[in-house]
C-alpha cells in the first residue's frame, strides 16, 4: 500500500498576515495624510501670494500706462471690479474672488482696495486674518 503524499499549498492569507498589513497601512496613513494636507495648504498659500503679487504688478503697470498716455480719469482703476481689466487674461487669478467689496484669496485672507489717483496706483492691502 502506497502512501500518497499531498502537497498542501497555502491558498489564502492568515488572519495574522491580514492584521499586520492593516497595521502597516494605518501607520503609513497616520504619517502620510497629515503631510499631504500640510503640503496642500502650503501650496494654496504660495499660489495666493503669487496671485496677489500679480495683481499688484498689474495695478502698477496700469498706473504707469495711464500716466504715460495721459489717460482720462474715466480709464483709471477706480473700483475693485476694474482690477480684472488690468490683468493680461482679463480676469482675476484663479482662487481670487470679490466678496462684499473685498478681494478674498483661497486661504480666506481679505484685501481692501484703494482706487488709483493721479499720484498713486490703485492698491490692495490685507486687512484681516483667515476665516
Amino acid at each position: 500500500m502506497g502512501c500518497a503524499v499531498h502537497d498542501r499549498r497555502r491558498t489564502a492569507f492568515t488572519l495574522v498576515e491580514l492584521i499586520a498589513v492593516l497595521v502597516v497601512l494605518a501607520v503609513l496613513g497616520a504619517i502620510a495624510l497629515p503631510k499631504y494636507f500640510s503640503l496642500s495648504k502650503r501650496a494654496n498659500g504660495t499660489a495666493d501670494d503669487a496671485a496677489i503679487a500679480g495683481i499688484r504688478t498689474a495695478l502698477h503697470g496700469a498706473f504707469m500706462d495711464h500716466r504715460m498716455n495721459n489717460a482720462p480719469s474715466t480709464e483709471w482703476v477706480l473700483t475693485i471690479n476694474d482690477i480684472a481689466d488690468t490683468m493680461a487674461t482679463g480676469a482675476l487669478p484663479a482662487g481670487i474672488t470679490i466678496n462684499a467689496g473685498k478681494l478674498v484669496d483661497q486661504s480666506g485672507y481679505q484685501y481692501n482696495f484703494t482706487a488709483e489717483t493721479l499720484a498713486a496706483p490703485a492698491k490692495i492691502t490685507q486687512v484681516i486674518n483667515p476665516l
